[in-house]
């Protein structure tokens, strides 16, 4: 016998680890699970990013505010960062190392009028010495570990401007100082782009050194999915002296179908100097794009009347109609007589499918739940119901959604109730009542026949084992 066991231990063991190395080898890694918050402003920011926030410069430093967020849990709660400073030959910073660990926490948002959780990336970047103005990319890179073992990886590119270093001018002293434009931030009129809708986009332009004559100013997108919302062309601008600004305006539009993500719409701008000499200037400007959720639910189908007593299954589903995954989907019943086992949990619903879940409720009478009445008193034990199923979910960026269906039943007395017997003298059983005593019976009956069984059945194994012995 103990021989029977070490074999079955043995084999159990070795499904076991079967089963662990065929789940360590379908672990894939995963992308995009972080995005940039880019609706609150946090310390050190004097915008969000869909407000056009831009990286501070300021003595010898930049000062690159990057607030992620995510949807899934990470391991530890930590991130590794490190920064890619681009080409040394042409890079204006220092080279160091910026490797470290950024921890999720609580922080201060919106000049402390609100907390939100999340990886805060606050880098101070030194400059060399002697650097020249211009625009340059700098790359944040992300890893990070999931609870299940998954390892990710992300860059996020930010375009840094400097405007404190040393300008480009021609030779000799009389020479006519080149004209200089440079972006001075940007901006989205609703906040957010969602797909269909149409936006504003501004920019700020700044004239740093000389005369820009004959500006013309140009947007576009890779993907296509953020166009031009009329056939208006080009911006003109027809002057701009030096240490002036001014602000243009593209009217766009996101499609439909875009994919949810942070696009890099491309600014060109092409300007004379007064001798008929062409310069440009080409800039990325960050925008947010998101896909609405469209999530609806089919109609509880509650009973017209049920029995006090009685237990009903109620089944629902979820449909995500829309492009965007639906997260913490649930609903509750609130109803005055009714007992949920618990609330519908649909968890994640993805985009394009559908989730049916199902609940029992327990109808109890009118007495149970009584604060979702809208009487104030309540004498009657039995009657019409009114209750509501509240649903809830939320999208990617733990943004709260809510909607409601509203219900009626009415709430029978239980039949043995109104039986003659039992309004005679209801202190007595009702002689209808035999066929439950029958049932008692028989159920305790068949108790005890089990638990015969069973301790015959242990007798037995104790004898082998001593004949065995």
């Amino acid at each position: 016998m103990m021989k029977k066991v070490f074999f079955l231990v043995l084999a159990c063991s070795c499904v076991f680890m079967t089963g662990v190395f065929a789940s360590n080898e379908d672990l894939q890694p995963i992308a995009n699970a972080f995005f940039i918050d880019g609706n609150n402003t946090y310390c050190n920011m004097e915008n969000s990013y869909s407000q056009g926030y831009v990286p501070e410069e300021n003595n010898g430093f930049v000062n690159i505010v990057l607030p992620l967020l995510c949807a899934d849990s990470i391991k530890n709660s930590a991130i590794s960062i490190n920064v890619d400073f681009g080409d040394t030959a042409s890079s204006p910073f220092r080279f160091v190392n910026m490797r470290r660990e950024v921890q999720l926490r609580s922080q201060p948002v919106n000049n402390y009028s609100d907390n939100k959780d999340a990886y805060l990336i606050d880098l101070n970047l030194p400059l060399e010495k002697n650097y020249s103005n211009g625009k340059y990319l700098v790359r944040i890179n992300i890893s990070y570990i999931l609870p299940d073992g998954r390892e990710g990886e992300q860059s996020f590119p930010i375009y840094v401007t400097l405007t404190a270093g040393s300008t480009d001018s021609e030779e000799g002293a009389a020479a006519p100082a080149k004209p200089k434009i440079r972006v001075l931030g940007y901006s989205v009129d609703k906040g957010e782009v969602f797909a269909g809708n149409t936006f504003k986009l501004s920019i700020k332009l700044t004239s740093l050194n000389g005369v820009s004559y004959n500006i013309k100013a140009s947007i576009s997108d890779s993907t296509n999915e953020l166009i031009p919302d009329s056939l208006e062309g080009p911006v003109f601008i027809k002057k701009l002296n030096m240490g002036e600004s001014t602000e243009i305006l593209f009217n766009m539009k996101a499609i439909y179908s875009l994919t949810p993500e942070i696009k890099n719409l491309a600014l060109s701008v092409e300007y004379d100097d007064n001798n008929g000499n062409t310069y440009s200037l080409n800039e990325n400007t960050v925008v947010e794009a998101k896909q609405p959720l469209e999530i609806d639910f089919e109609k509880l189908d509650f009973p017209k009347e049920a029995v006090s007593g009685e237990v009903v299954l109620l089944r629902l589903t979820c449909y995500n109609t829309g492009r965007s995954a639906a997260y913490n989907v649930t609903g509750i019943i609130e109803s005055q007589g009714l007992v949920p086992e618990s609330k519908f949990f649909f968890g994640t619903v993805e985009a394009g499918t559908a989730k049916t879940e199902e609940i029992y409720v327990l109808v109890a009478d009118l007495n149970t739940n009584a604060q979702f009445s809208p009487k104030s008193t309540q004498t009657e034990k039995y009657g019409p119901i009114s209750g509501t199923l509240k649903l809830a979910y939320e999208d990617q960026y733990k943004g709260k959604s809510s909607k409601e269906q509203k219900f009626q039943s009415t709430i029978l007395q239980p039949l043995y109730l109104n039986s003659p017997s039992h309004k005679e003298n209801p202190n007595e059983p009702s002689s209808g009542q035999w066929w439950i005593s029958i049932i008692i019976v028989s159920a305790l009956i068949m108790l005890l026949g089990i638990i015969f069984l069973a301790a015959q059945k242990i007798k037995r194994g104790k004898n082998v084992e001593e004949d065995e012995g």
